[in-house]
């Protein structure tokens, strides 16, 4: 049995936790392909389809007290919210002719059906990052929340670090301190499933494109969950990086990896605990950067032994939910 993190209760420790394990044949496809699917910590909401959270929107302050002289109450300023709960749903569909020149059908079923939750899972990512309540039943992911070089947190440090470039072919990091009263992810309460569910429906007569009819092995999934930011000092997005050149990016000898810096140290406890997440394109400019550079370094003391990537003494994820397609933010 897992030992639930006390800093990232992830859904892969929910699964594992929750009937049995039942769970882990769902959740390991689906976060496989997306670190930030991995990492996310995931708590139950204290609703339904939405979260309430409040966020502080200043530190207490105390009082210098004299002897035999009393003091105010003290407090600081906090802000109620409301965090959107999606659901995204999907059904595998197999012929059932296919199916019947399979001689292991379960097998068969279940190799589908990993393929089905790797696509889901990119969806997850890319919901993540660039979700939008405007999009249905939805959630804002992080680029909604980020869309503006003059964004500040409530403590009157920017949220945006700009690279400079322009045009259409952008791509973005993010700088992410997980955990409980900072940056997670939320479930339905009460929800049995830690927001999952799947159904195997059986044979069903089902359409094809054309609306004619056939019959097919159905399986059905959703997923219910939300992103919440109760602290935005705990988010940091560095933007209109170029994805080509050696200008405007992690590349660009007059910039290089200055902009993260400014990132991190401007965020919670000067960026403990961050990771950066960001694409195979921004993976490569950091790595060509760390050719002579001192301050990024790979580590393979983990269980794996597979190299972990640095930035100082934030670890380096990676994700293909951010695009290289960035409108440039303004």
């Amino acid at each position: 049995m897992a030992v639930l993190s006390t800093e990232r209760v992830t859904m892969y420790d929910l699964a594992e936790l929750s009937h049995n394990g039942q769970l882990l044949d769902m959740v390991t496809p689906l976060t496989r392909a997306e670190d930030l699917a991995k990492d996310i910590p995931w708590y139950e909401a204290n609703d339904i389809s939405s979260h309430r959270v409040v966020k502080n929107g200043s530190l207490v302050t105390g009082t210098w007290r004299n002897f035999n002289a009393g003091f105010d109450a003290t407090k600081g300023a906090e802000t109620p919210g409301r965090e959107e709960i999606g659901r995204l749903e999907a059904r595998l569909e197999v012929d059932v002719g296919i199916l019947d020149m399979e001689r292991d059908k379960r097998g068969f079923i279940m190799r589908k059906e990993y393929a089905h939750m790797e696509g889901l899972g990119q969806q997850l990512g890319d919901a993540l990052v660039e979700g939008s309540v405007a999009d249905g039943f939805h959630f804002d992911g992080l680029h909604p929340r980020t869309d503006s070089l003059t964004i500040t947190d409530a403590f009157g440090q920017s949220i945006v670090h700009d690279y400079g470039g322009s045009g259409s072919d952008l791509m973005s990091i993010y700088a992410i301190q997980w955990g409980a009263d900072q940056v997670y992810g939320v479930y339905p309460r009460g929800h049995q499933y830690i927001g999952i569910d799947r159904e195997e429906r059986g044979v069903e007569r089902v359409l094809d494109s054309s609306s004619k009819a056939f019959y097919a092995y159905v399986v059905r999934y959703q997923w219910s969950g939300g992103l919440v930011v109760a602290d935005d000092r705990c988010v940091r997005r560095i933007c209109n990086i170029e994805t080509a050149g050696a200008t405007n990016n992690l590349l660009d000898a007059s910039d290089d990896v200055d902009q993260m810096i400014d990132a991190l140290i401007s965020m919670k406890d000067m960026g403990s605990g961050a990771i950066l997440y960001m694409n195979r394109t921004a993976y490569g400019q950091l790595w060509k950067a760390a050719k002579d550079k001192t301050n990024v370094y790979y580590n393979v003391d983990n269980p794996w032994k597979a190299p972990d990537y640095y930035f100082g003494a934030n670890q380096v994820r990676f994700t293909d939910a951010l695009k290289i397609t960035d409108g440039a933010v303004a």
